[in-house]
């Protein structure tokens, strides 16, 4: 396996953790610690649904940012398949892009 390959393992790792972490939060916080009456008070396997939402948060921002790196890394790729799909649109409609 060359660098680049590892280098995307790697990547899509930590998204593929962070994309889990925020499921997992998000149910924790939708199902188990609820909004109602003392619920920022609540604690879920000895933290508080502040600290649960904190996780929530930090997680979906490291998957934002690795799936923009992705993005990132595989823009040629990107391109060539949405212009592939736009050469196979009627002219007329290819103009309009």
């Amino acid at each position: 396996m060359n660098s680049k390959n590892k280098w995307n393992a790697w990547l899509d790792a930590v998204i593929f953790i962070a994309l889990m972490l925020t499921a997992l939060t998000g149910v924790i916080l939708w199902v188990i610690l609820p909004d109602g009456k003392g619920s920022s008070y609540s604690l879920f396997l000895g933290f508080s649904k502040s600290a649960w939402v904190n996780v929530h948060d930090w997680a979906g921002v490291a998957m934002l940012a690795g799936l923009l790196t992705h993005i990132v890394l595989h823009w040629e790729w990107v391109v060539c398949v949405v212009s592939r799909i736009t050469r196979r649109l009627p002219r007329k409609i290819r103009t309009n892009f």
